[in-house]
């Protein structure tokens, strides 16, 4: 997964980094490895680097699937705590 996600530009939510981020913090918790919330960070920061970028508002690939994917790992988070 880390070969494809070198290569792709996409940080969409269905097909980009924002999914695969979720993924990551979701197998985080599951497994108890800190090393995938490590990776789903430096995901996130990539796609807050090209944010600028998008110009696609749609859930799968733009602006309102990555502010989904935000706000569902915030209310993930204020669950389990």
């Amino acid at each position: 997964m880390d070969i494809y996600l070198k290569k792709t530009e996409n940080i969409g939510l269905m097909e980009g980094k924002m999914g695969v981020a979720l993924f990551y913090y979701e197998y985080a918790r599951y497994t108890g490895n800190t090393v995938y919330n490590e990776q789903a960070d430096n995901l996130l920061d990539e796609i807050f680097d090209q944010i600028g970028k998008i110009q696609i508002n749609d859930i799968e690939q733009g602006l309102s699937g990555i502010g989904w994917g935000i706000l569902s790992y915030c209310s993930r988070l204020r669950r389990n705590s």
